[in-house]
């Protein structure tokens, strides 16, 4: 994953005994939610090469 943020935050919470329900799930929501936003901006500012970008990086995460 980006950075390796995902493991980083499994360990944090896993050290601190903090259980955290559908952690990866939960992820990838918050990864969408972003994604959703990137689009709507590169589609208001006619940035077609940059939606298409994050349009498919999207696509790459999801398990569907």
């Amino acid at each position: 994953t980006a950075r390796g943020y995902r493991e980083r935050f499994r360990l944090h919470y896993a050290e601190r005994g903090v259980d955290v329900p559908a952690y990866d799930k939960r992820l990838l929501c918050y990864q969408c939610c972003i994604a959703l936003d990137a689009l709507r901006f590169f589609a208001k500012s006619d940035n077609f090469e940059a939606y298409q970008w994050a349009k498919e990086r999207i696509l790459s995460l999801s398990p569907f």
